[in-house]
């Protein structure tokens, strides 16, 4: 499919299945490799020098804050742009945003040299791994600007609705690295610098795949330094700039509670920490599945003037993804003493509340994804990224505090975040997407209950069966899982759901015309 084929009135129905089948087989692909890749880290690097993998990929979100400010507002713009045929301001958005990151990639170069050789001075690190952490920093870094650099690619296949091709490209960054990782850990020494190495040749991968499939959906698009529009760069620097506002609140709530408990605790709770958080980021990733589906169809929706689909799909969304997100957090809540026992030994499973604190709360602040789209659709921004910022920085002083109670240590931290977040996003993120559009909030708030309900329900119900059936083996636990999760999905799709929410999901899922 080309550009030239593309039209406004294209069937959502049509790409709706394979988008959805896509996303869901990376999920998948995702889950195997990250619950494979935890225990196989740590039996072949240890606790602490995993712990350093995360906590370096995770601080490459606080560069990213320098290239937001450009690069976050691009999808928005080039979509609305393609949508309405608007080539020539389409090549515009392209070029500034391309040849913009650029520069700023080249102006990070130093910035990130320094951050790879003082890397042992800003975190707690083993000591024989001082020398591989400054090797994990640089391959991490390298990988960031490779990425960053090429983003912009990336955009013909969210404009044209082409979540398969988008998945596509993440899953053959997916496998390169883990089988470059396999591949060096064995023929060559289990080392952080190996990691480096698979990170990079992954990303190096995707963009290969990103490029052919830009010059398929695109190919009026092209690479001219002449385009490069100085009112256009204010148009995204416009948006883009709140964007980076939102995120320094975003990394304040996701992503500052690694470096408090590496800073707080060292580098070998921070490795137990970080073990059980790769829960909380499968979860994450599950939710991105589901609600990374339906944001192209909201932007292009909006595009399009069709407000009133807008506002039932964003409705539905919300509801359809707590009650999907319901199943697997009630499942791995309830059951998080023999998960933990089976995955990473029985030394772990005193860690099984650390794993209900991480993960009870996303069936609320998850479910509410989508109406970030809304806000990005209406382009306001601004009050969601200082709400965001101010709670983000109350996440950092709560857990701080709470990390200093007595027999709280870093439960505390993985406290202050669940608290923190589900009052903003209980609250005010349901309120304000409903404000932009001019309706009543009633309709989010009432979308949230249904999977807070059945997740309830779900844990209690595996915590019950945990004490009755003997979970010590795979077997039995994925046995007695998949029976809960049986049962409750047909709950979930009879009793949560009326026929009207049945039989929209039902158009979505039929590969033909335009729902209704």
């Amino acid at each position: 499919m080309t550009a030239t084929t593309q039209t406004p009135t294209s069937s959502f129905r049509k790409q709706f299945p394979a988008n959805l089948l896509s996303n869901v087989l990376l999920f998948c692909v995702n889950l195997v490799i990250g619950i494979w890749l935890v225990p196989y880290y740590i039996r072949h690097l240890g606790v602490g020098a995993y712990g350093l993998i995360p906590l370096a990929t995770s601080f490459t979100q606080y560069v990213a804050l320098f290239t937001m400010a450009l690069g976050g507002g691009t999808s928005r713009f080039l979509t609305i742009d393609l949508q309405q045929g608007d080539l020539e301001r389409a090549n515009r958005t392209f070029n500034t945003a391309f040849w913009g990151l650029a520069g700023l990639s080249l102006f990070l170069v130093p910035f990130l040299v320094g951050l790879s050789w003082f890397a042992p001075s800003l975190f707690r690190v083993p000591q024989d791994q001082i020398a591989a952490s400054r090797w994990l920093f640089a391959g991490v870094s390298l990988t960031f600007l490779v990425t960053t650099l090429f983003a912009t690619l990336d955009v013909s296949t969210y404009a044209f609705n082409r979540l398969d091709y988008r998945n596509l490209t993440q899953l053959s960054n997916l496998l390169a690295r883990t089988a470059c990782l396999v591949l060096l850990f064995t023929l060559f020494s289990s080392s952080l610098a190996s990691v480096a190495l698979s990170m990079l040749i992954g990303a190096t991968t995707a963009t290969a795949f990103s490029w052919h499939f830009w010059r398929k959906l695109t190919p009026s698009l092209s690479f001219k330094l002449s385009l490069f529009d100085r009112s256009r760069l204010a148009d995204l620097m416009g948006m883009g700039g709140w964007m980076v506002v939102n995120h320094i609140g975003y990394l304040l709530f996701l992503q500052i509670d690694l470096i408090v408990v590496n800073r707080l605790f060292g580098p070998v709770a921070g490795g137990e920490y970080a073990s059980v958080l790769q829960w909380n980021v499968l979860i994450r990733s599950m939710a991105g599945v589901l609600s990374g589906v339906l944001g192209p169809m909201l932007m292009i929706r909006y595009a399009q003037n069709r407000f009133g689909e807008l506002e039932r799909l964003s409705s539905l969304s919300v509801k359809l993804l707590g009650l999907a997100l319901a199943l697997p957090i009630g499942l791995a809540c309830g059951f998080s003493r023999p998960l933990l026992s089976l995955w990473l030994g029985p030394g772990f499973a005193r860690l099984a509340p650390l794993l209900q604190i991480m993960l009870f709360h996303l069936v609320i602040n998850l479910s509410v994804l989508p109406l970030f789209n809304i806000n990005v659709c209406y382009n306001k921004i601004r009050l969601p990224g200082l709400v965001t910022l101010a709670m983000g920085a109350m996440n950092l002083f709560l857990a701080i505090k709470l990390a200093s109670v007595e027999n709280l240590g870093f439960y505390g931290v993985a406290l202050a975040g669940g608290i923190v977040l589900t009052l903003k996003n209980t609250f005010f993120t349901p309120w304000y997407a409903a404000k932009v559009q001019g309706i009543s909030p009633k309709c989010y708030f009432a979308a949230i209950l249904p999977g807070f309900l059945f997740s309830t329900v779900l844990v209690a119900s595996a915590f019950i069966l945990d004490r009755i059936f003997d979970l010590s083996s795979w077997v039995s636990l994925i046995g007695i899982g998949l029976s809960l999760f049986s049962i409750s999905g047909i709950l979930v799709w009879t009793l949560a759901l009326n026929p009207s929410e049945r039989s929209l999901l039902r158009s979505l899922l039929h590969p033909g015309g335009e729902p209704a």
